[in-house]
């Protein structure tokens, strides 16, 4: 009975939340500049945001409610999940980078923050290509703090750019979680 009770409550609720919830219509990417061949949909991956004010609810011949989406923002991962750490000595006008090497797919998560200063950032990718002149940029500014998550939309090297915005020098903290083969520090050629 109470297992009937909680269902109940369960699916009220959620018809609760699904009526009330505010429509997401934004793009799929955030990234500034976005190559316009490469997209999750052209790639292959099946990632989109939910309007829940257009989804309906269809139920099953016990009248048990079915999912409203199945499977769209999820891709499974083959490799193990990785978690790092990482401290950054930077010095006054002091620059350093730091790249995922990812799958198409791969996802993450992180946030670094900076003690001393702002520093400026730019979180951006370069495809493995033969022009390394091509890049995706996904964010940029100058803070003390930034968060975020990532889903590769191909493959090559996804990071931050740092550079020493402050009257001194900055200590930069990053935490990463995620499905990446390894985390690189880039020198510049």
């Amino acid at each position: 009975m109470l297992s009937t009770a909680v269902a109940v409550l369960g699916v009220i609720f959620g018809l609760s939340v699904l009526s009330t919830t505010e429509s997401v219509d934004q793009p799929i990417s955030q990234a500034t500049d976005p190559d316009p061949a490469v997209s999750s949909e052209s790639e292959g991956l099946n990632y989109r945001y939910l309007n829940f004010a257009e989804l309906e609810v269809d139920y099953d011949d016990f009248g048990d409610p079915l999912p409203a989406a199945s499977g769209q923002n999820f891709t499974a991962q083959s490799g193990d999940m990785k978690q790092e750490t990482l401290t950054i000595e930077l010095p006054l006008d002091g620059s350093i980078e730091y790249k995922m090497i990812m799958a198409q797919g791969n996802s993450a998560v992180y946030n670094w923050s900076a003690v001393g200063g702002a520093a400026y950032y730019d979180f951006h990718a370069h495809q493995e290509s033969d022009n390394p002149d091509l890049f995706t940029r996904y964010d940029m500014g100058e803070s003390t703090s930034r968060s975020g998550s990532i889903v590769a939309p191909y493959a090559g090297q996804h990071g931050w750019f740092w550079f020493n915005v402050s009257d001194g020098p900055i200590t930069i903290t990053l935490n990463i979680a995620g499905f990446y083969d390894e985390l690189v520090k880039i020198t510049p050629e």
